[in-house]
């Protein structure tokens, strides 16, 4: 008796799903699985350790300012023709703030989900964050053909699911261990200067044996990009309260 663990790189259109069906009945225990496992039944997930930081970083801006890969694709399409060119896609998101690298005036903290507000602090010579967002468009445009198709642009479905369950599976983490989302941010807060900087965000979820993204959703709850997490921002996790779906399919 014992356990098996392995990893292996395989594309989404490589994958033989009638074998992955197959194995995840008979050796996961998985039941009720469509019998075509292509008829868009099964949904599929990213590892985030595959990912490239600059794609996390733009998904979390989206889970911050969209309800979803829909509204975000509808935003970015200026044209209106299901396609997304550099221009639409770095320009538009640059605009509203996601990957800046210069830190805005004053270090105010834009209100959530302020898009058209968040254009009053564009900067066109912010050349790192139109990189960081260039080479974001690069990895989504995987036929090279200039731009980027929505079916292209709905592969950052599948790294929404997983941060999105991580900032979940944290929330409801926190209120088990510290009874509360108050108490964990005080707790955390060694040096009570009202801020959580990531040295005593690392300590507060090692205490917790949480095991998923602590870097990924520190920049998630970092909404000014201060490196510092404010008490205001740690309690934006009350919006995540929701447990995102997911199949019903295991026993």
């Amino acid at each position: 008796q014992g356990m098996i663990e392995f990893s292996y790189a395989c594309s989404v259109e490589c994958a033989r799903l009638k074998l992955r069906r197959r194995l995840a009945a008979s050796v996961g225990g998985w039941v009720n699985l469509p019998e075509d496992p292509g008829s868009g039944a099964l949904e599929s997930w990213a590892t985030l350790d595959a990912m490239p930081p600059e794609v996390l970083k733009v998904v979390i801006f989206m889970i911050r300012q969209f309800k979803g890969i829909t509204e975000a694709f509808t935003f970015c399409n200026v044209n209106g023709d299901n396609h997304l060119n550099h221009r639409e896609f770095v320009v538009r998101l640059a605009k509203v703030g996601c990957c800046r690298t210069k830190k805005l005036k004053g270090g105010k903290m834009k209100e959530k989900n302020s898009l058209f507000a968040a254009e009053e602090s564009y900067d066109p010579e912010d050349l790192a964050q139109h990189e960081s967002l260039s080479s974001v468009y690069r990895f989504l445009d995987t036929s090279n053909d200039g731009d980027i198709s929505r079916s292209e642009f709905d592969g950052l479905e599948r790294v929404w699911r997983e941060l999105r369950q991580s900032i979940y599976e944290f929330k409801v983490v926190m209120d088990l261990c510290y009874g509360s989302l108050d108490q964990a941010f005080e707790r955390g807060d060694l040096n009570e200067d009202g801020y959580l900087v990531y040295a005593e965000f690392l300590k507060l979820v090692d205490a917790t044996k949480f095991d998923g993204p602590a870097r990924y959703i520190f920049m998630f709850l970092d909404l000014n990009s201060d490196e510092q997490v404010s008490k205001d921002e740690f309690m934006i996790l009350h919006d995540c309260g929701l447990k995102p779906p997911l199949p019903d399919f295991a026993t």
